[in-house]
């Protein structure tokens, strides 16, 4: 066994000792602290009273939950009793003390300077004076307070009272279950040595009721609420069904079905549950009982009274909407083109305006047949065409035979209206009413008001910020101007002009002098604008085309384009790229998005010390990484989320991404700029834009460009154990394929492995292809990249503290380049028959403060298996690894080991936010 595992073992035990030790410490005489509580079942087995810890038709978890108080965290204890309790009085009392002190010097200050102020005032005859205000300083107790507060929980003493009452909650609970003759006991088993307590409960839950039959009760079911419910078992399948416990939560959750169902699918304006019931007959013998599901009338108030104190019964009706209106409101003043002029027109109609109080009569009314009336101010802020088209709650024009269409009102349209709506980003305000036509009380029609407010239309944002990307750490900022309705269409203009700089580890591991203590001070600058135009539809289809998408499929355009550059140590890079985007959405859960066109154009001008590497490396797939390109990629992606599905259960979450890239294809019938036709053609006719350089490679203006085809593909899934715990898991795929004019995919296009969101036990972007060693290359380049990628995260994740949370994970994966022609013993290839021995394995334990705005990780990683050493050395546990016959050493502490990573099983990450 290593020195170093001994060591961890060593830590590990001394930390279960001190957690294990003195719990009790400040639990008083005569009080004990709560050990544990256990639940166990008393059942017969083949004529044997036993007590078992669990019940097959019985959820323990949900008992567990039922008993108060649950004993103390080991963690949250130990921090507890770490801190001296009269040192903490002490040092509260000093730290108030010294604050109060310091606050009473501010007032005195404050009432000096204000005394001085209202004496200057009165010498030159003036009864007003400017106010001086000093704040106080906000008290700090110290650090054993902040201990005690934030980490530490006190002991959590036995209370018998609170026992009797458990006991009572999981026997209510019990009979809810159908168990009416369930008996729940409690003993408490005392240590007075250790001043602890441990409770157990005893459930003799007996036989259960069952359901024998089930029943609707025709006389108040209408022939629409029988439909409605026979409609939902088919369509959904049944929930209450013979032979099953006589559970009342069964019960209430199919009278939440039934109601959603009549809601949303059956348009039933204002059902409840409180109108649904059942009668439930126990006296049928044999532990069973009948259900009979019944309906209660819908009250409102009588239309004829004008008191509107009279409640009547009446029938439940399916609704369908006569009307929408769209109330238009200008906010405030300054967002009129002509207030004075509104401001007369009011004024000669009688009609009073606040701006105070943001009242500003509406005055003009368009009404566009089939999709409402538009009610504004002045002039509509937004094209109501547009505005129907985010509105789900569309009129019925049943009675119109040109064109007649029936619109029933689902109460789940009136939540998808506001989503619409919030989606255009240019209301501060949506508020949805639907009510029974006050004009015909007792019929089944229903009108929609929408009153809409919009926000400000322009603004400007300066944002600096500290970046982490897979754990290099930099600084950057942005100007932006944002125009949310140009046009009043909901298209969003944003210019943007960015800049910052962060530490890149570099390429090739030294400067040009040969340094290599530099590599980690801040070597990158990139400053650049950005410009984009975002449509609320699809540019480019026909109108009548586009009118035939589901209002669902929020479609948008983006047209975007940035001019970016980039200073390194090792090159400057100019990028020009401009781009053309479609997204639709899949309602509830996929998003599809076509970028059809990105321009890129990629400059670099190369220091002479990298050029003279690369030349030295002498490998294609390197020099053509770092070189002038040009790109016409289209790139379509697919991606799955359940998260706002309504289905899900359990809590768990998938989250799917799918990929693909590809440039120099023609996809448009050749048409393509770089289609073999059209450049034959170009270069048949002289065009000095066209040339072919030394290597055989097409250049447009002097820069080759690429083709490629590249293929990405990512999963998320997590499982909740319960509320505190939860498993997280991540798998990422991605494969490119270089061909024609390009010998290897462009540098952005590459794969990276490692970093603090990555494979933890390794260094950002220094994970070699492979098994390539790049220690034992003089030549090799620190920042790595490959043609394909494999990875699998594994996280279990658990509640600490209030504030901390903890991780243990697993990472594993690698990148590799594909097989190269004429080199098939290249390490760094995929397609060789070891290659699933080149999986580098990582494991730690991560730490997460959680400060709801801002999560702030530690992760503390090591690699288990590092596929960059020899074989037989690479297992962390085997202990043959000898980093120094690998590494460089310093020569003047031949222990330090210096080079291009650092092979120390053990890496600390620091990251914000969750790794995925």
């Amino acid at each position: 066994m290593n020195q170093s595992l001994k060591s961890y073992l060593l830590i590990s035990a001394v930390l279960l000792i001190l957690l294990g030790c003195r719990q009790a410490k400040y639990v008083q005489e005569g009080h004990y602290l709560l050990k544990s509580n256990e639940i166990g079942f008393k059942v017969e087995k083949k004529g044997t009273i036993k007590i078992v810890g669990d019940h097959p038709l019985i959820d323990e978890s949900d008992m567990y939950e039922l008993v108060r108080p649950e004993p103390n965290r080991k963690l949250k204890l130990f921090f507890y009793n770490r801190i001296d309790s009269v040192k903490l009085k002490n040092q509260v009392e000093r730290k108030e003390e010294k604050f109060r002190k310091k606050n009473a010097k501010r007032q005195a200050k404050q009432d000096r300077i204000n005394l001085e102020r209202i004496e200057e005032a009165e010498a030159v005859g003036d009864s007003l004076y400017r106010h001086k205000v000093i704040a106080s300083k906000q008290v700090k107790l110290g650090w054993r307070n902040w201990v005690r507060s934030n980490l530490a929980q006190g002991p959590i003493l036995l209370d018998t009272f609170k026992v009797r009452k458990s006991s009572e909650q999981m026997t209510i609970y019990l009979n809810k279950k159908g168990f009416y003759e369930a008996q729940v006991s409690d003993t408490i088993i005392y240590n007075d040595k250790k001043k602890k307590a441990e409770v157990a409960f005893i459930v003799t839950p007996g036989l259960p009721y069952t359901i024998r039959n089930f029943y609707l009760d025709s006389t108040s079911l209408n022939a629409t609420m029988l439909k409605a419910y026979k409609d939902l078992i088919e369509e959904k399948g049944e929930a209450i069904v013979s032979g099953k416990l006589l559970d009342q939560d069964i019960l209430d959750a199919e009278r939440e079905r039934f109601t959603k169902y009549c809601r949303n699918e059956k348009a039933m304006l204002g059902f409840n549950r409180n109108y649904i019931g059942f009668l439930i007959d126990t006296t049928v013998g044999n532990l069973q009982a009948d259900i009979t599901l019944y309906v209660k009338p819908k009250t409102i108030k009588d239309p004829k009274d004008s008191t509107g104190k009279t409640i009547i019964e009446h029938q439940h009706l399916v609704y369908r909407i006569r009307d929408v209106t769209f109330n238009l409101h200008n906010p405030d003043t300054s967002s009129f083109k002509d207030y004075p002029a509104y401001l007369a027109k009011c004024e000669a109609l009688g009609l009073e305006v606040n701006p105070i109080r943001a009242v500003f009569p509406l005055l003009d009314t368009i009404r566009i047949h089939g999709k409402g009336t538009f009610i504004f101010n002045e002039e509509p802020f937004l094209d109501p065409n547009l505005l129907d088209k985010q509105n789900f709650l569309e009129i019925d024009t049943e009675k119109d035979s040109i064109d007649p269409q029936l619109k029933y009102y689902k109460e789940y349209y009136v939540e998808r209206s506001y989503r619409t709506m919030s989606n255009l980003g240019v209301f501060s305000n949506i508020t949805p009413t639907v009510e029974v036509d006050p004009n015909d009380p007792l019929g089944r029609w229903v009108v929609v008001t929408y009153d809409l407010t919009p926000t400000e239309r322009q603004s400007f944002l300066f944002e600096p910020s500290v970046n982490n990307t897979n754990g290099i750490l930099g600084i950057a900022g942005q100007i932006a101007y944002t125009n949310k309705n140009l046009k009043k269409r909901a298209q969003e203009l944003k210019i943007t002009f960015a800049g910052g700089m962060e530490s890149q580890p570099l390429i090739v591991g030294t400067d040009e002098n040969g340094d290599l203590s530099r590599i980690f001070e801040i070597n990158t600058f990139e400053i650049g604008p950005t410009f984009s135009l975002t449509f609320p539809r699809l540019i480019g289809i026909p109108k009548k085309k586009e009118e035939e998408f589901s209002k669902r499929a929020y479609p948008k355009t983006v047209i975007d384009a940035n001019v970016n550059f980039q200073k390194r140590t090792e090159f400057s890079r100019s990028l020009f790229q401009a781009g053309f985007l479609w997204s639709l959405s899949i309602p509830k859960t996929q998003i599809l998005s076509i970028k059809w066109m990105e321009l890129k154009f990629v400059n670099l001008q190369k220091q002479d010390f990298f050029i003279e590497k690369l030349a030295n490396l002498n490998d294609p797939f390197l020099i053509n990484s770092y070189s002038d390109h040009m790109s016409t990629i289209t790139t379509i992606n697919w991606s799955y989320s359940n998260l706002n599905r309504n289905e899900r259960t359990k809590n768990n979450f998938h989250d799917i991404s799918l990929n693909t890239d590809f440039s120099g294809i023609e996809l448009w019938n050749n048409v393509s700029l770089l289609s073999p036709l059209i450049w034959k053609g170009l270069e048949a006719a002289n065009f000095s834009g066209v040339s072919t350089n030394a290597n055989g490679l097409r250049q447009f203006f002097g820069v080759p460009y690429t083709q490629f085809v590249k293929f990405d593909a990512q999963y998320i899934g997590s499982i909740e154990i319960n509320r505190k715990q939860k498993f997280v898991y991540r798998t990422m795929a991605g494969i490119g394929k270089a061909w024609g004019n390009s010998p290897s995919l462009p540098y952005e296009q590459a794969f990276f492995a490692g970093g603090s969101n990555d494979i933890r036990a390794f260094k950002a972007r220094t994970m070699a292809p492979g098994s390539y060693k790049t220690y034992a290359d003089t030549n090799s380049t620190l920042t790595q990249i490959g043609d394909t990628r494999f990875e699998i995260n594994l996280e279990w994740r658990f509640e600490m503290t209030s504030l901390f949370d903890g991780a243990v994970f697993l990472d594993a994966g690698n990148i590799w380049n594909l097989k190269r022609e004429g080199v098939v013993s290249d390490p760094s290839t995929l397609l060789k028959s070891s290659s699933w021995r080149e999986i580098a394995l990582g494991v730690g334990y991560g730490f997460r403060a959680d400060f709801d705005f801002l999560i702030i990780r530690i992760d503390l990683a090591f690699a288990l298996h590092n596929p960059h050493l020899p074989e037989g050395e690479r297992w962390w546990l085997s202990g043959k690894a000898d980093y120094k016959n690998y590494f460089k050493t310093d020569s003047e502490f031949p222990d330090k080991i210096i080079g291009y990573e650092n092979p120390h099983p053990l890496r600390i990450n620091f990251g914000i936010g969750y790794p995925f």
